[in-house]
């Protein structure tokens, strides 16, 4: 969390390279853009555990850095087409999305289902207890 001219960013460091922009919130909640996902819930949580106002995401993606950009690079989430993203815009509407993603994990009637996709498995601390790790292979 950096404040910095009467703004608080949250800032998300990547080792690997994504993108900033996202098309729209469905998209996100979708699971197009997960990084912007990830921060965005970042922001929700400082907002709900402080005061403070003018909440930015922002995401480093450290891959991206090299000595042609000399350490410069654009890190605000934004929507195509605009330029930043004001928090207070989309508190609520984030609120609820978040809201729901919850209620949907803490529902015993609706199952858990497994990931379908390689990518899905590759970070993950459990691949060695996965009964589908010979199909992840």
């Amino acid at each position: 969390i950096d404040k910095r001219q009467g703004h608080t960013r949250v800032i998300d460091y990547k080792t690997g390279a994504g993108t900033l922009e996202y098309e729209k919130l469905d998209d996100v909640f979708a699971g197009k853009s997960p990084y912007v996902l990830q921060t965005l819930f970042y922001c929700i949580l400082l907002d709900t555990n402080s005061q403070d106002t003018n909440i930015e995401p922002h995401i480093y993606f450290l891959r991206n850095l090299s000595a042609e950009t000399k350490g410069v690079l654009p890190t605000a989430v934004h929507q195509a087409g605009k330029s930043s993203f004001v928090f207070s815009d989309y508190k609520e509407e984030l609120e609820k999305r978040f809201r729901q993603v919850i209620r949907q994990m803490l529902d015993p009637s609706v199952p858990f289902t497994q990931a379908t996709t390689k990518d899905a498995c590759r970070y993950c601390h459990l691949i060695e207890l996965c009964p589908n790790k010979k199909t992840n292979d």
